[in-house]
Parts: structure tokens; sequence; C-alpha cells
């Protein structure tokens, strides 16, 4: 699917991991640490190729030979550390983000899957992205995550949603708006392709 913008758009949905921010650092040295902690010391190969190509942290865990009960407290020690304020300090700002924020003068309501509000807020504050936000709605990851975002973007009325992977073009679809899908966050652009999705390396320079 091909995204056409509206245009001069005044309402801008975005996402945050994978669209504004690089997050893969926090994800690799966290299952690093948890492979450690479970008393192994081979690091996984291909880990974020792997998630990039859709396949959830337990699913990698197996296919790398872990037996499934292994594997699913491993995804569980690791789900419940990837928000904590020591992982989230490794993730950076792409650098086409905050001149993109500042370049248009347009409302931007960022809505990110994520299930701590708090360390959310402080990680836009520190990154120098929550001034150029006009809101922020936090909403449950998981699979209400396409519910979430929809009813958030549309409760503000957004023309247009920036962001990558299936969840915000499939909530983009359910309140009838373009999406622009990039390709560099959690998401490959084969994946993409695969569900019928065009998509981007760099954020648009115009809206």
């Amino acid at each position: 699917m091909n995204c056409h913008l509206p245009s001069e758009p005044s309402i801008v949905g975005v996402d945050l991991d994978g669209t504004l921010i690089d997050t893969w650092r926090r994800h690799e040295l966290l299952i690093d640490s948890v492979l450690t902690r479970f008393g192994i010391e081979d690091k996984l190969v291909d880990f974020v190729q792997a998630k990039r190509e859709g396949r959830s942290t337990e699913q990698v865990l197996r296919d790398s030979g872990f037996s499934p009960a292994a594997s699913r407290a491993m995804a569980q020690a690791w789900k419940e550390e990837v928000e904590s304020d020591e992982w989230l300090d490794e993730d950076q700002v792409f650098k086409d983000s905050i001149p993109f924020l500042k370049m248009f003068g347009v409302d931007f309501i960022l809505c990110s899957a994520r299930t701590n509000a708090d360390r959310l807020h402080r990680q836009l504050k520190k990154l120098g992205i929550e001034p150029l936000l006009t809101d922020i709605a936090c909403v449950n990851p998981g699979h209400t995550a396409v519910e979430n975002k929809a009813l958030a973007w549309r409760r503000a009325n957004v023309e247009v949603v920036i962001g990558d992977s299936e969840v915000d073009s499939l909530a983009a679809r359910s309140i009838g708006v373009p999406v622009y899908l990039l390709h560099r966050g959690s998401r490959s652009k084969n994946y993409l392709k695969t569900l019928g999705w065009n998509s981007h390396e760099v954020l648009p320079r115009e809206l």
C-alpha cells in the first residue's frame, strides 16, 4: 500500500520506538544480560534481525534451540526489564527526528505502546522530544495495541500516522487515515512488504 499524505495536515500521529528513536541497542544488551543471568555464555546471533522479521522474543529463543520453558522464562525476564531506566538510557534519537519535529507547524500526537507512562515521559524529556509534542499517549502493548493506538489517535483527530510496524498501519487503517511507515525500526522492509505495506528509510521531508 502506498501512502498518500494529506495536503498540509495539521494533526499528525507519531509512534516513538523505531520511529523517532533507535531502541535496538537496548534490546540486544538486555537479551545478553538475561542470557548471562541464566548461565548462558553465548550471545544470540541476529536477535535484532529475527525480531524485525516479526518474531517475538520467546520465538527467537526457541528458534535458537532453547526449550519452551527456558525460552518462556527468559522472554519474561526480558519483558520485565525492557522499560527500566537503566536500559532505556541506551536508546538514541534518530538524527532526523528532532529536525523533523521542528520543521512543520503541526500538532504531533505521540502514541507509544509502553507499560510505564512515567518512564516514557522521563525519557521523552531527557531526549529533548517532549517539548516538540502537542500531546503524549501511553497505551497498553500486546494484543490490544492496535485498538489502543487507534482510539488515542482517533480522539486527537489525526490526519496521518507515522510509524514503523503493522500495529501503526492497522491503527491508521481502522480510523481511516494514511500511514507513512519506516523500516528502520521494529520491522524490516521485506517483512512490511510481505504484509502489503510500502516503507521508507527516513522520516518525510514534507507533509
